[in-house]
């Protein structure tokens, strides 16, 4: 949940295609996080919970969606998180990587 794709916002991003990448500063490690022995960052699904909430207010007020893309390989469980908040439909997209 690092970084959410956006078609505008008003925070430096980068360009990825018609849309921008944003690193939000609500969606960073906890500052609680410490990685575990293999190095990785693991999060509980409270945490991704937490995250996701925390996010609706800055969409509602200055981004309000129509519409949400779910990146299959990790996105569709924080995107159902948001629709059920922001009650807007999801698109889904598959991810395969060779």
């Amino acid at each position: 949940l690092d970084h959410y794709l956006a078609s505008s916002f008003h925070q430096p991003a980068e360009k990825v295609g018609p849309f921008t990448l944003i690193n939000h500063p609500t969606m960073s490690t906890p500052s609680n996080k410490s990685p575990a022995k293999d190095g990785k960052v693991y999060y509980s699904y409270g945490d991704i919970h937490d995250s996701v909430s925390k996010l609706v207010p800055t969409l509602q007020n200055e981004f309000q969606p129509t519409v949400m893309i779910a990146i299959g390989g990790g996105g569709f469980i924080p995107a159902r998180m948001l629709r059920t908040e922001l009650k807007a439909p999801i698109l889904a997209i598959s991810l395969e990587l060779y």
